[in-house]
């Protein structure tokens, strides 16, 4: 995005991080490592990535918690809802804890995710 033009300033006021203690906020400051205080927001502190997705509307998705299915078929759905192609990085690995799978993925949102993943996946077919 810098690259592109913004400010890091204003690169950083797009990327919303989510960490183990949930959305990086101002109100966890004192309990936040140096790299993120950067990316702090100033909304509402909350564990829940249903709740983010649907406040923030991001374009994309980018999962490294090892924590499988945490990307559910409600946030995938809701992701697709929100963006005519949704971009959802799984990169978790191993396979068996990625945030989804790449099936979930095309089948939830009918074919229309850009889709990328840390581990390889099984092939399948979609209305094949």
């Amino acid at each position: 995005m810098v690259e592109q033009g913004l400010t890091e300033e204003e690169a950083c006021a797009r990327i919303y991080l989510m960490d183990i203690g949930g959305l990086v906020t101002k109100s966890r400051y004192n309990n936040l490592p140096d790299r993120h205080i950067k990316f702090m927001k100033d909304m509402k502190d909350t564990k829940n990535l249903l709740e983010v997705v649907k406040t923030v509307e991001p374009d994309g998705i980018i999962g490294a918690s090892t924590v499988a299915g945490s990307f559910t078929e409600e946030i995938i759905s809701e992701m697709a809802r929100i963006n005519q192609r949704p971009i959802i990085f799984a990169l978790s690995n191993p396979t068996s804890k990625a945030e989804c799978t790449a099936e979930d993925a095309y089948r939830i949102t009918n074919g229309s995710v850009l889709f990328a993943s840390g581990s390889p996946f099984e092939n399948f077919e979609i209305d094949g």
